[in-house]
């Protein structure tokens, strides 16, 4: 395959060409040369650096190589690397005269004096170039407003900028108040640069991805990061009136979320990460901004140990309830297990154990179960003895394992009306249904009525086994009702759906 440099997004797959403008944007590429139509260059990946090189044809790609492991057609480093050869080959393709006709004017007379040039500010891309222009080149000035866009995040007045600013710095050490005018014009500077968006009369918005970068790569070396919050919040509060719209109540949750985790605040960062999913982004869109896809190690492990172990419990659970493939947060907690605070282990510990248990992955859950809590553990035994059971007597043995691990429940909730729910629940009452035995149904059925009511993410496979009870109940009118209610649901209810028929071996219901 070839392609030409100027559209050779139209050929590459969408997912692996917005993962290489990622990396690109992030500045990950270095070391880019040219000879002899040959372009070369490294890409910072997540484990190594990797190099690259590119053969071109005039401006068409002909062949094209990456050290990474990738092996499908064009890499996300190859991708990172186009970029930056297109992005290159645009600011050389401008002829020089072109260049000096800019400042150059054709007149019957000579001015009395030279006109000056008006000086136009390179644009930064990735957020290493920027941050590298920042500590080299920027004013303290500037570098103070910067961080107050970093933080304040949403966009906002160059007057309210101001007013942080005077508030935050403007009097300290004898130094003197800036203007509004002052601001304004450092503000359009920075703009120029790649620092800000001017987006619309007057207001700033900081770049995102370079905001990020800054307060992970600064945040425990740069005391002023923290000092610049409570005047923020203390000028920009987190209410809704009338004066204030939807989308800034929504960027001042996003921001306090984002205060909360730098400052590792596990119990604000909690609620605010709720009241943006509730308000703005969703739950998948925040677990995508804080654990990216590839698998990044080193931005899991900025995050501070509790606030780690809740983004991971979200990542698993969303895992387990959608029935997503694993991919490194799953090993990463499986083997990390032992690193986080006591208080979060058996939360990890369950998930992870869930998702082994559906993958087959007994190496992983004889390693994680001693996390696990004391109902889990007795839970485990009971499963690894329904899987093994061949007849009712082992059975037998498996629904009394089971009986134990929700007596151990109920005392670790400290309440004797709880039912295990879940996939424990579903299958315990799988397993309840292999039996003839009344009784145990009985008991299936009150675990399947409190699975309906309590558990929303697993309530179709409860509803599926009501069905199964009611048709061994010889109510097929109820049973039928049911089925044709849950039938259309995802591919989560129509998984359990099959478990239950595969397990209590109900053909007809096929």
């Amino acid at each position: 395959m070839s392609f030409p440099i100027q559209s050779f997004e139209k050929y590459i797959n969408s997912t692996i060409l917005g993962r290489g403008r990622n990396y690109f944007n992030k500045g990950l590429v270095s070391d880019l040369k040219e000879e002899d139509g040959t372009w070369t260059s490294s890409v910072e990946g997540s484990y190594s650096e990797y190099d690259i090189e590119i053969n071109f044809d005039k401006d068409k790609v002909i062949h094209w190589h990456c050290t990474c492991p990738y092996d499908g057609d064009v890499c996300k480093h190859v991708v990172a690397t186009l970029y930056e050869i297109r992005k290159k080959m645009v600011k050389t393709a401008e002829p020089v005269e072109s260049v000096k006709a800019q400042f150059t004017k054709t007149t019957t007379h000579q001015p009395k004096e030279p006109e000056q040039p008006k000086i136009v500010y390179k644009h930064l891309s990735g957020p290493k170039e920027l941050l590298t222009f920042y500590e080299k080149n920027l004013s303290e000035t500037e570098r103070k407003i910067v961080k107050i866009g970093a933080l304040a995040w949403e966009m906002m007045l160059f007057t309210k900028i101001t007013e942080i600013f005077n508030g935050t710095f403007g009097m300290s050490k004898g130094a003197n108040p800036l203007s509004s005018p002052q601001i304004k014009v450092i503000l359009t500077k920075l703009a120029e640069i790649g620092y800000f968006k001017d987006e619309k009369a007057g207001q700033f918005r900081i770049n995102p991805t370079f905001a990020e970068y800054l307060c992970e790569q600064n945040w425990h070396t740069d005391n002023e990061l923290r000092h610049v919050i409570l005047p923020i919040q203390n000028r920009t509060p987190l209410y809704f009136n009338y004066h204030q719209s939807a989308s800034t109540t929504n960027d001042r949750h996003f921001r306090d979320m984002r205060f909360a985790y730098y400052l590792g605040n596990t119990d604000q960062f909690k609620q605010m990460f709720n009241n943006v999913a509730n308000t703005g982004k969703t739950r998948h869109d925040l677990l995508d901004y804080y654990l990216p896809q590839p698998f990044d190690l080193e931005k899991l492990e900025w995050a501070y140990s509790r606030i780690r172990a809740f983004l991971l419990i979200e990542k698993l659970n969303q895992m387990f309830i959608q029935l997503d493939a694993v991919d490194g947060y799953y090993h990463y907690t499986a083997e990390k297990l032992d690193a986080f605070d006591p208080k979060d282990r058996p939360n990890l510990a369950r998930l992870v154990l869930r998702l082994a248990i559906l993958r087959g992955e007994y190496e992983v859950i004889n390693k994680v179960k001693k996390h696990a809590e004391n109902s889990y553990q007795l839970f485990l035994k009971g499963w690894e003895s329904a899987q093994n059971a061949r007849d009712q007597n082992l059975l037998t043995d498996a629904l009394v394992r089971f009986d134990l691990s929700q007596k151990a429940l109920r005392g670790e909730r400290g309440t004797n009306t709880y039912y295990w729910d879940g996939l424990e629940g579903l299958f315990f009452t799988i397993a309840l249904l292999k039996t003839d035995d009344e009784n145990y149904r009985s008991m299936a059925q009150k675990i399947v009525q409190w699975g309906v009511k309590h558990d929303t993410d697993f309530m179709p496979s409860y509803k599926a086994l009501e069905a199964v009870i009611l048709y061994l109940n010889n109510d097929r009118t109820a049973c039928d009702a049911i089925l044709k209610a849950i039938v259309t649901r995802n591919e989560l209810n129509r998984f359990f759906f099959y478990l239950a028929g595969y397990w209590t071996d109900f053909d007809a219901l096929s």
